[in-house]
Formats: structure tokens, C-alpha cells, sequence
């Protein structure tokens, strides 16, 4: 599974990059972290290409 974080999650979760693996596009994730109401919430989502480009 391949989850690319933004600089601010990173930042907050104090996780260590790795190196990208290339996978299939259903296990390519992204994750960001948002403040609703003073609170920070995880936003993650699916990165899907249909191959047209």
C-alpha cells in the first residue's frame, strides 16, 4: 500500500518518508490533515487514473 502524505501530516505524525514502490492504482492513497473546530481531522483519499492522459 502506497499512502504519499503532505508535508503537514508528515510534520505532525513524525513519520519517516520511505522510498515509493510502484503499485497498482487501487493500494495509491493520499493523506492530508485538515483543522475543523480546532480539531485536526485526517482526510485521506483513493488515487484512481482511468489511463487517459
Amino acid at each position: 500500500m502506497n499512502v504519499q502524505c503532505t508535508k503537514k501530516l508528515l510534520d505532525l505524525s513524525r513519520v519517516k518518508p520511505t522510498e515509493s514502490v510502484e503499485e497498482e492504482p487501487v493500494f495509491s492513497w493520499h493523506a492530508n490533515v485538515i483543522t475543523l473546530k480546532s480539531n485536526l481531522v485526517p482526510v485521506t483519499s483513493r488515487y484512481l487514473s482511468n489511463g487517459v492522459e
